[in-house]
C-alpha cells in the first residue's frame, strides 16, 4: 500500500490526462486507463477469479477495459502464471479468441488486431519484434512490469522506440504500445 501511495504521489502531474492535446489520446486515458466507474462484469469476475493480489485485479480491469476498446480479433498471453488475464479479456469483448503460449512458442504470423501481454523481464527482442509485426493498426501490446529491472527498462525503452509504436503509455505498473500511424510519435506518463 505504501509503495503504491508513493508511486501514485509521484506522478500525481500525470492524472487523468491533464496536458494532454489530443482528443484521441485523452479519451483513451480518460475512459480506458483511467476509468473507474464499475463495469458490468466486474463483481461477476471478482466472484469467479479469487486467486489474485489487488494489484493483479487492477490490470485485469485495465485489460477489460482495452478490450471492450478495442475488440480485437485475438488477445495473445505470453507466459503468463494465471488464467485470470485471459478471463478479464474475454469478459471484455466475447469476439476476441485467446491464445495463452510460452516464449519459445512459435505464434501465427498472419496480420490482425490483437490485444497481447507479457512480462518486460522475460520478453526478448526477437520476441518483441515478432509480437509488433503481427500487429495491424489498432492493436495494443502491453508490456507488464516496464520497472521492475534494469532489463525491463531497457526493453521498455526498445518498445518506445519503435518504429510502429505510434502512441505509448508508461502507467508504471505495465506499459502500452498501440500501434497508430503517426506523423509524430507521442509518449505519455500517466498516474495509474
Amino acid at each position: 500500500m505504501l509503495k503504491r501511495a508513493w508511486i501514485w504521489l509521484r506522478r500525481i502531474k500525470y492524472c487523468r490526462g491533464f496536458g494532454v492535446q489530443s482528443p484521441t489520446d485523452y479519451r483513451f486515458i480518460r475512459y480506458v486507463i483511467n476509468e473507474h466507474w464499475p463495469y458490468y462484469k466486474y463483481e461477476t469476475l471478482k466472484k469467479d477469479i479469487r486467486h489474485v493480489n489487488s494489484d493483479t485485479r487492477r490490470l485485469c480491469r485495465l485489460y477489460f477495459r482495452i478490450a471492450n476498446h478495442c475488440q480485437a480479433e485475438q488477445f495473445i498471453d505470453i507466459a503468463s502464471d494465471t488464467t485470470a488475464y485471459e478471463e478479464y479479456v474475454k469478459a471484455g469483448c466475447r469476439k476476441t479468441k485467446t491464445v495463452r503460449i510460452n516464449l519459445t512458442d512459435a505464434f501465427d504470423t498472419k496480420k490482425r488486431v490483437i490485444i497481447a501481454r507479457i512480462d518486460a523481464n522475460s520478453v526478448t527482442s526477437e520476441v518483441l519484434e515478432k509480437l509488433i509485426a503481427v500487429a495491424e493498426e489498432g492493436s495494443v501490446v502491453i508490456l507488464q512490469g516496464i520497472y521492475d529491472s534494469k532489463e525491463a527498462r531497457q526493453t521498455w525503452q526498445e518498445a518506445i522506440g519503435h518504429e510502429r509504436a505510434g502512441v505509448t503509455y508508461d502507467l508504471y505498473y505495465c506499459g502500452l504500445l498501440l500501434c497508430v500511424r503517426r506523423q509524430f510519435k507521442k509518449h505519455y506518463k500517466v498516474n495509474f
